[in-house]
Parts: structure tokens; C-alpha cells; sequence
């Protein structure tokens, strides 16, 4: 059996007209549509707005979020899988398959992907502290949600999956990776497909029928049975149309809300009166609601547009009689709030209306057509104010007047600290409680820590050397008012301490550090003062700040700086659950800052992406056990410094067996740095090998060598046969203890 396929026989559509009445009805002409209705069927499919913007010429924005195709590859693509692409070659697509083989052996369980793997719960994110902010990164659509929305796999990604495995809000959802985001039929969209009925066949052609509240744009498409569906669509458009109106006259000022009823509005549904934009409300297919924009004094034309049709209204009327107008104003502070009140005339007393004041909103305690009063929710700050009256049920907005609120600075504490800063206290008048405050000394910005109504607090800065004279106190408002206490502080050498040192010098981010700090000038034979730390968001080196009463700050020291780091071994490191067990996996990402304070179990992955990981500096003993250790995306493992090499014991050990399954690129059992930092110092050996000053028989409780050597007790040495090659000999001693060089401990064995 063969089939053909014949051009003659083919539906064709050539046009479509849509006519109003108590149904719609839609006549398309065309050929080899047939004459049986029982046969015909005719589907509307909804236009969007995007896609008649871009047949019109007009500009869409570009999605810069999701389909950037041109997005850098990240630093771990040879160690993450992406799923097949519809326009891959045949061997790049058997690669990916073969990196989800692998994630599926890697994971043991059910993933296919590097973010299969993050959001499994597999990857423990370590740090307290809040994620890089990244810029476009998008969390991934619901369980419940089409799964037709995929990203391409940018840094910037990688950073929000690690965010989602540490919670922060986000729930956890399995993500797709894509190299391009596939576009889907929305649900609403497809849900707005209508199917013509009562088909009928005339000369003019096939005619149906469509529900009176249609609105919008279609593209039109029919089946005829036997022959198939037409080659192409025709378009169709609702014209709006508009039965009656609530249109009362209105605030020249504009901001009254008017009504239309009709038919035929759409979605993108846009009313205009005298040419400006009226801004849409509320709206549904028969009808739709604006707030009137201002406009001049008469009558002005109102169109309705929708699906590219617009439709002319009736006309509204811009009235001087029905403009609200405020002539006094004036407002008084209560114990937390601040009440304005007026006078006026045509404010009406319409529901719903309200003030702004300042760009605040004013809830109306009282109105009536030529007065009001209204309550705002804090202090208003000093400063010009623009008061507008809101009626939107009513006749609309005011004219905006000006109220004036005096902004005052009554007095500076303390008058004069050292040369460190110290916290200075503004009390004062109508400081802004709700936008910032900024303050100055000497013209340099004072760190602004609490705000009242009354008073402002911040922290002096610092200066080299004391300015010549006082130096004038600014503080200004987000609106602009300004007010300066003139030579109101003054920095005094004189009065300067400092600080020197701080023990010990590092913490958790937890708090609870008891530290010393130690330093001259804190007080009259005082030389070191003791606190205890308290928890900190994230990691990271802090001066020491100590405030001494009528002096001000110490002056901090290269060594008196303190380190927030969160410990391996605290719960607060791991989001309030217990450190890694066996067999788990661990991601430190870019803004983390990990102590390792304890020995780890054998862990299946370290992946450090962008983060920390240091060694306890005063720990004797230290062993890092993992099967796979990843350092990428700048990410450094340290073991001491080069200026302060690590003094204890510090070991990494790698876990495997042959059956062990390989990363791509780097093996299994495997310490790769891509892009990252190992940074190794141990504490120098000055002597790495001598000679026996006397020999060392089996059983020895001691040995001496010829010259002394810097080794540690709990070291071990190896002692090699004095005899000629072929006769092999060695031997091992654990020290216990030493001086110089005669060293106790137990040897072994010895052969010679």
C-alpha cells in the first residue's frame, strides 16, 4: 500500500473576517475545504504580544538570564556532565552519555548530572556564611511546574546550585543542564485554544461560531477530514468595543478611576484619554478600569485598544470644579508617629482616599469636602515635602503643595577622642527613622550604626594626624536636608591608645572565643582587656576595636586583627547538623573560609570551588581522608604559610582500590587542583640526616649521633646499615623524647 501526497488536494486558507452580535461569527474562505461540516474543523490558537511585536518591526528585549548561548564554560566542565543537545554532533552526545554513566556510578543512586548531584543532598555545603551574590542566577522551576524551562550551565549557576544545597530559602529540585533553554507553549496559552463550533458551508464559505467575550488575536487553522490540515493560518483580531461607561468628571491632576463595559478586551488591553496613557487597574474580557492621567480642563477623547484594534469612547470631562485643592498644611509629631492635617475644598469624602506625604503614604483619620487629617506609620524626617490628596474612587488627585520640616542638631558626645575615632552621639531633631542617614566629620564619612527620631549614632573615622582645627559634624537625609554642628569635634593625640595584639588571633563564627587583648592606654595601669566573641555571618579578618571611655578607639596594630573562620568541627559549620560521616560528600564555595580542627572520616568527594580550606595551625595532629579532593575555580587548601609554617603533624590521605570510579580528566584516588591553590609549608628541617656517633643495636633505648638536630619528639628516623651493599640492613626508631644529639625512643628492629 502507498501514499500520496497531492498539492490540489490540500485545505488553503486565503482570509477570515470576525463580525460582532449576541455570537461571534468567523467566515474563511479558501479551497478544498469541502462541503461536509460534520468534517471541518476549525482552531483558534492565541497570539502573544511578544510575536506581534516582532512582526510589527517593534524591539523585544533580550533574554540575557536564561539563553545567553555566548556564557563562559565553567572551571569544572571536565568533571560535570550536561544533558544532550537536540543540535549535537554524534560524538559529543555519546560523551555526554558517557558522563551520565558516570554520575550514575558516582552518585549510587539516581542522578545523571553534577546538579542531579548537588540537589540530591549528596553535597554538603560547608560555611556559615551568605553565598557570593551571583547575577542572573535563576533557581530551578518546581517539581510541580512544566519541566520545559532549562539553563545554561555558567558559573554563576554552579553558584546558585551550591546555594540551593545549602538551603537558604530555596527548596531543593532536581535541575536539568542544558546548554540552551527549549521555549514552551505556556499552560494559560495553551489553555485559551478555542475550537469554532456550529460549522456551517456556504458559498461564501465555512462560517462558526465563537463566544460574545472573545478578545485578542488568533491564528486560525482548520481540519478537513480525508484531506488534512491547511498549509497555512490566517489571522483574526477581536475589535474592542465599548457599550457604556462610568465617567464621571474628574481632577484635572488626573488619578480618578473610571470604568468601561464592552467587549472584546484582551490581555494587552490599553485606554487613552486626550492622547496619555490611562493606567489599567482591573480588566476582563467585557470590561476594564483606569486611573485617569492629568490632562487639560474640558472634554478629552478616550480609545480603547486591545489585539492591535482600538475603538473610540466616550468622552471624559477634566473639571476646575471637581479638582481637589489643599491650602494649609501642617503636621505634629506624636510619641511614634507623625499626624498632618489641612484644610482645602472639593476633597469630597469618598472610600479609599488618601494622602502622600513625602512620597509616604498618609492613612485618612478624618475628611471632609474642605479638610482631612492623616496618620503616618513613623517620625517624618526634616526636610521639603510634597503633600498630594488621593481620591481614586472619588474625583481624583491635588495639585502637590509643599511642607516644610525643620531638621536640628542640639549636641555632639564626646566633644574630642584620639586619633583612632570613637562612637560619636547626635542628638537632635527630625533624623529620618525609615530611609538612610549619612554623616560626616571633617568631611569624611561617619559609619552610621542606629537611628531615632532624636538622636544618631556612628563611628568617627580614623586620621593620621590631628586636623588643625574642630572639625564640623554633617548630617543629611536621603531627601537632602542637611544640618552641620560646627567645630563640634576635635581629634586629640593626646588621648590616642592602641592596641597590640590579640590571643588567639582566630575563632569560630559561632562566637564563644574568649580573647585577650593587649595593648597601652586602655586605662591607668591597664594593659590588656578580655572579652568573649560573638557569633559572626561568614568568615573573614576584622581589626580589633577597643573603646576606651573618654579616649575613643585603640588604634589597631598589624597583630590585632581577629579571624572568623567556621570550624570543621561545629555544628554551626554544617547548618546546625553534625559534622560529615563516612562516605559523604563536601562543596566549599567562594565566600567560605573553613578551619580544619579535627580529623575528617573518609569522605567521598571535597569539592572546594572557589573556597578555603585551612589547617589548624595549633593542632599537633591533622589527617584529611577523602577518595577524590577537586580544588577549582580559585579555591585553596592551606597548610601554613610561607611566613608561618605549619608546626604540627599535618597529612592528606587519598582512598581507593582498582574498581574505584575514575573522574573524567583526573583519575580516581585522585588530589587535582584546576584553577586553585595548594599551599604547603612544614616547619623546616634544618638537619635531614646524619650519622650514628655510636651504634644502634635492636632493643636500644637510645641513640647518639654526631652532631645535633632540630627533629621532633613523635618523629620517626630510619637508621641504614653500616655495612658494604650487599649485605641490606635498616632500621626505624619512634622518639619519645631528646636533647641535642642524644635521642631516646625504642629501635624496632634492626637487621644488618
Amino acid at each position: 500500500m502507498t501514499f500520496t501526497y497531492d498539492a490540489t488536494k490540500t485545505p488553503t486558507l486565503s482570509s477570515a473576517e470576525l463580525t460582532s452580535g449576541a455570537q461571534r461569527t468567523l467566515t474563511l474562505s479558501g479551497a478544498q475545504l469541502g462541503t461536509d461540516p460534520a468534517k471541518i474543523s476549525v482552531r483558534l490558537i492565541p497570539r502573544s504580544a511578544e510575536r506581534r511585536k516582532r512582526e510589527a518591526g517593534e524591539e523585544t528585549p533580550v533574554d540575557i538570564g536564561l539563553e545567553n548561548d555566548d556564557a563562559p564554560v565553567p572551571d569544572l566542565e571536565d568533571v560535570i556532565s550536561l544533558d544532550d543537545s537536540d543540535d549535537e554532533e554524534p560524538a559529543v552526545a555519546a560523551a555526554r552519555r558517557e558522563d551520565a554513566a558516570f554520575w550514575r556510578r558516582f552518585c549510587q543512586g539516581d542522578c545523571d548530572s553534577f546538579g542531579a548531584f548537588v540537589t540530591s543532598g549528596q553535597l554538603r555545603s560547608a560555611g556559615s556564611g551568605p553565598a557570593v551574590p551571583v547575577t542572573g542566577a535563576v533557581v530551578p522551576p518546581a517539581a510541580s511546574e512544566p519541566e520545559q524551562d532549562f539553563i545554561e550551565l555558567t558559573p554563576e549557576y554552579v553558584s546558585a546550585l551550591h546555594e540551593a544545597a545549602r538551603g537558604g530559602g530555596r527548596a531543593r529540585r532536581r535541575v536539568h543542564l542544558l546548554r540552551r533553554r527549549r521555549r514552551s507553549v505556556s499552560a494559560d496559552s495553551a489553555s485559551q485554544e478555542l475550537t469554532c463550533d456550529s460549522v456551517t458551508v456556504t458559498d461564501a464559505g465555512v462560517t462558526c461560531q465563537l463566544p460574545d467575550d472573545l478578545s485578542g488575536s488568533f491564528d486560525v487553522e482548520v481540519q478537513v477530514s480525508d484531506l488534512g490540515t491547511t498549509d497555512s493560518t490566517v489571522t483574526v483580531a477581536v475589535t474592542p468595543s465599548v457599550t457604556t461607561a462610568s465617567l464621571p468628571a474628574g481632577s484635572q491632576h488626573g488619578g480618578a478611576r473610571i470604568r468601561l463595559d464592552g467587549a472584546g478586551f484582551g490581555e494587552d488591553v490599553s485606554v487613552t484619554v486626550g492622547g496619555s496613557e490611562c493606567t489599567v487597574s482591573a480588566r476582563s474580557a467585557t470590561s476594564v478600569e483606569c486611573l485617569t492621567p492629568a490632562g487639560e480642563l474640558g472634554t478629552q477623547p478616550v480609545v480603547v485598544s486591545s489585539a492591535g484594534q482600538s475603538v473610540n469612547g466616550p468622552e471624559y470631562t477634566y473639571s476646575a470644579d471637581s479638582t481637589p485643592v489643599i491650602t494649609v498644611v501642617s503636621s505634629a509629631d506624636s510619641s511614634e508617629t507623625t499626624v498632618v492635617s489641612g484644610q482645602g475644598s472639593a476633597l469630597g469624602a469618598a472610600a479609599g482616599s488618601y494622602l502622600t506625604v513625602g512620597g509616604r503614604r498618609c492613612t485618612v483619620t478624618a475628611l471632609q469636602d474642605t479638610e482631612f487629617s492623616c496618620e503616618l506609620e513613623s517620625h517624618l524626617p526634616g526636610g521639603q515635602h510634597l503633600v498630594t490628596f488621593h481620591s481614586p474612587e472619588g474625583s481624583g488627585d491635588s495639585a502637590p503643595v509643599d511642607l516644610t520640616v525643620s531638621l536640628e542638631v542640639t549636641a555632639v558626645a564626646p566633644a574630642a577622642a584620639g586619633l583612632a575615632g570613637t562612637t560619636l552621639t547626635i542628638t537632635g531633631g527630625k533624623f529620618d527613622t525609615v530611609s538612610p542617614v549619612s554623616v560626616s566629620v571633617c568631611d569624611t564619612p561617619c559609619q552610621v550604626t542606629g537611628v531615632t527620631s532624636t538622636t544618631v549614632t556612628c563611628l568617627a573615622p580614623s586620621v593620621a594626624a590631628a586636623p588643625a582645627a574642630a572639625c564640623d559634624v554633617v548630617v543629611t537625609l536621603t531627601g537632602g536636608a542637611s544640618v552641620s554642628a560646627d567645630a563640634a569635634f576635635t581629634y586629640d593625640g593626646l588621648l590616642t591608645a592602641s592596641a597590640t595584639s590579640v590571643t588567639p588571633s582566630r575563632g569560630g563564627t559561632a562566637g564563644g572565643t574568649t580573647i585577650t587583648v593587649t595593648g597601652t592606654g586602655f586605662a591607668e595601669s591597664v594593659t590588656s582587656v578580655t572579652c568573649v566573641t560573638n557569633g559572626h555571618v561568614g568568615p573573614g579578618v576584622f581589626d580589633v576595636m577597643v573603646d576606651v571611655p573618654g579616649v575613643g578607639f585603640a588604634q589597631s596594630a598589624e597583630g590585632a586583627q581577629f579571624q572568623y573562620v567556621d570550624r570543621w568541627s561545629s555544628p554551626f559549620t554544617w547548618g546546625g547538623s553534625d559534622p560529615p560521616s563516612d562516605g559523604q560528600s563536601v562543596s566549599i564555595t567562594a565566600g567560605q573560609t573553613i578551619l580544619l580542627d579535627t580529623s575528617t572520616p573518609v569522605l567521598r568527594l571535597i569539592l572546594i570551588d572557589g573556597g578555603e580550606l585551612i589547617f589548624d595551625p595549633d593542632a599537633p595532629f591533622l589527617e584529611l581522608n577523602a577518595e577524590y579532593i577537586v580544588v577549582v575555580g580559585g579555591g585553596r587548601v592551606q597548610i601554613g604559610t610561607e611566613e608561618s609554617p605549619h608546626q604540627g603533624q599535618a597529612a592528606i590521605t587519598l582512598h581507593g582500590n582498582v574498581r574505584a570510579t575514575e573522574l573524567p580528566v583526573y583519575g580516581a584516588k585522585v588530589l587535582a587542583v584546576r584553577n586553585g591553590t595548594l599551599d604547603l609549608h612544614g616547619r623546616p628541617l634544618d638537619v635531614t640526616w646524619t650519622y650514628l656517633a655510636s651504634t644502634a643495636a635492636a632493643g636500644a633505648t637510645s641513640i647518639t649521633l654526631d652532631r645535633p638536630v632540630g627533629w621532633a619528639v613523635g618523629d620517626e628516623i630510619v637508621i641504614a646499615t653500616t655495612g658494604d651493599k650487599s649485605v641490606p640492613g635498616l632500621g626505624r626508631v619512634s622518639m619519645d623524647r631528646g636533647t641535642n644529639s642524644v635521642w631516646a625512643g625504642m629501635v624496632d628492629w634492626m637487621s644488618v
